[in-house]
């Protein structure tokens, strides 16, 4: 289940702060161009978050579990953290699959594009499961 993130809710902070770190501990998950040094703290965390709002970002949940983070960037580019405790439990699908349900409703968004490392085969084949076409590592899908 997709739950819009509320950015003054005190578990939707710390969730979302986990992600944030797990990104910068595991290189698989990572995208060294994209993401900046050092860990941000918590504070600098929730100040992003409240600075930069973006139009769908969501948390996802199942079986009353934070399971990971799915958003849109300014650039119409999805961004998805599972935790890693839940990676290969098929979440991941199952976040984009509701993801692409919400935006295909919203009519200002046309295209979708979603950067993934190189070597993270499990996002890789994700993203051509779920129909986008690979681009050099950019994976796209007309709505």
């Amino acid at each position: 289940m997709l739950i819009k993130l509320d950015t003054r809710n005190i578990a939707h902070q710390k969730f979302s702060y986990l992600l944030q770190k797990e990104r910068y501990e595991y290189a698989t998950t990572n995208i060294p161009h994209l993401t900046p040094e050092p860990v941000p703290t918590f504070i600098d965390h929730l100040n992003y978050l409240k600075l930069r709002p973006h139009k769908h970002y969501y948390v996802y949940m199942e079986n009353y579990t934070y399971k990971g983070i799915i958003y849109l960037n300014h650039n119409n580019e999805i961004c998805i953290f599972i935790a890693r405790k839940h990676l290969g439990q098929g979440c991941g699908e199952k976040c984009v699959e509701e993801f692409l349900k919400v935006v295909e409703r919203d009519p200002n968004i046309k295209e979708l594009i979603a950067t993934v490392g190189i070597n993270n085969t499990p996002s890789n084949n994700l993203f051509k499961r779920l129909g986008f076409d690979y681009v050099a590592n950019l994976y796209g899908i007309t709505l």
